[in-house]
């Protein structure tokens, strides 16, 4: 694997980075599709060296803010950044796998609560008895598995994943709380944040200062080589202010980002109070419901404001239970904290607090015994390309097993009478 062939190289030379690269070494690859998301996304936020290593972006606005993404398509980034990785200062690069292995294992984590990781088959006893079942994409033909039929079926299943109960989402809600009340977590929060945004706003501006005075020291040596004083002097002084006002600008683009960086944060600590109810999922009448948990964010770090260091979470009234959300997320065909901002910024106060005192009654509904779920079955190697969910073995009712793919709660079969006859 690149990432263990790099580690190594690290560790060549030295003994005494082999036994810190360890635990590393021993993590599963992140060379692969979700890789290139967490990837991408860590590149958005350490933009400079994705500037050294040559990996482009385009720059698109959203709603919330800027959106930052590498090319249309990420394919295959997580390969291309591992192999760019080598040309940093070690230090630079023990940050990269570190920080991207944390994150890998959170996105991976959240995948399989989505019910969404098709990396591997996953065992399911779902006990599984059909109510109803189509031909979904016709099969070549052939006399092999490949040339079957890929069908759907509407299965009643056994309920594996049900919401927290009551008593655990009140216990979460009192460790996050820890003995505080909403409001209160949340100023102290905001006070955190606006101190460590400060903070890592004067250590830019530092930097950027340092650069600043680097590059003059610089233009001194070289204007030596012009003998005439009058011309030398003239050159210095234009160089110079070109230096200042490259710093200036950098500065105020800095000082801009993270003033509005504030402005959001603080908007959003203040909206979430910890035990509040939220609409997680949807808007409106239908929409899921969830309890605001609190935020992870690791003020050990340097610059712990980091967007996709902040992670929001939610106990959510549905299979996936808890939703953890980096604040960096911004895929419209995922759930984002801009997405949950917005529709919950309809909600009354004690519509809110409703929420978790009916938590009960909210959950039932999804927490009964048996649940119906679609499942892709027949050739699951064609139904891979159409559909997206999630690979299981599972077995039927009759005590037979059976792979298939697990489709979303909320997935819906478009057209019954329609077929899929793939173009061979």
């Amino acid at each position: 694997m690149m990432l263990v062939n790099k580690l190594k190289s690290l560790d060549a030379n030295t003994t005494s980075n082999q036994k810190a690269s360890e635990d590393i070494l021993d993590n599963p690859d992140f060379l692969n599709k979700y890789g290139d998301r967490v990837v991408g996304d860590w590149l958005v936020n350490n933009r400079e060296i994705a500037k050294t290593l040559d990996l482009k972006y385009n720059i698109n606005q959203t709603p919330d803010g800027e959106l930052i993404e590498f090319g249309r398509q990420p394919s295959d980034l997580s390969r291309k950044a591992s192999g760019r990785v080598a040309l940093l200062a070690t230090e630079l690069q023990e940050k990269f796998y570190s920080e991207i292995t944390e994150k890998y294992f959170d996105f991976i984590s959240q995948l399989k609560e989505d019910g969404m990781y098709d990396l591997e088959v996953d065992l399911q006893d779902l006990k599984a008895k059909t109510i109803e079942k189509k031909v979904a994409i016709r099969g070549t033909g052939k006399d092999s598995v490949f040339g079957k039929d890929t069908s759907l079926e509407l299965c009643e299943v056994v309920n594996l994943r049900k919401p927290y109960t009551v008593q655990k989402v009140k216990e979460l809600v009192g460790a996050a709380l820890a003995g505080r009340t909403g409001k209160e977590a949340a100023e102290q929060l905001v006070e955190l944040a606006e101190n460590a945004i400060d903070n890592q706003l004067e250590s830019v501006i530092t930097e950027i200062k340092s650069a600043e005075s680097l590059m003059i020291e610089k233009i001194k040596v070289k204007v030596q080589k012009i003998d005439d004083p009058d011309e030398r002097l003239e050159t210095y002084e234009s160089l110079k202010d070109e230096a200042k006002t490259i710093g200036r600008d950098k500065i105020a683009e800095k000082t801009k980002y993270w003033e509005e960086f504030r402005h959001k944060f603080t908007r959003y600590a203040r909206l979430f109070e910890i035990g509040k109810g939220v609409n997680a999922i949807g808007s409106g009448p239908k929409a899921i419901k969830g309890i605001f948990l609190g935020w992870n964010i690791d003020w050990s770090r340097d610059n712990p404001m980091v967007p996709s260091a902040i992670v929001a979470k939610f106990a959510v009234a549905n299979s996936q239970r808890l939703l953890k959300i980096p604040l960096s997320r911004r895929n419209e065909k995922e759930i984002t904290v801009f997405n949950i901002v917005s529709s919950t910024m309809g909600m009354s106060d004690e519509e809110r607090d409703l929420v978790l005192k009916n938590w009960k009654q909210i959950t039932a509904s999804a927490s009964t015994e048996h649940t119906k779920r679609w499942i892709a079955t027949g050739n699951i190697l064609q139904a891979i390309y159409w559909y997206h969910g999630l690979l299981i073995d599972f077995t039927r009712r009759d005590g037979s097993r059976e792979k298939g793919i697990l489709m979303p709660r909320d997935f819906k079969v478009a057209d019954s009478s329609k077929v899929i006859i793939p173009i061979v």
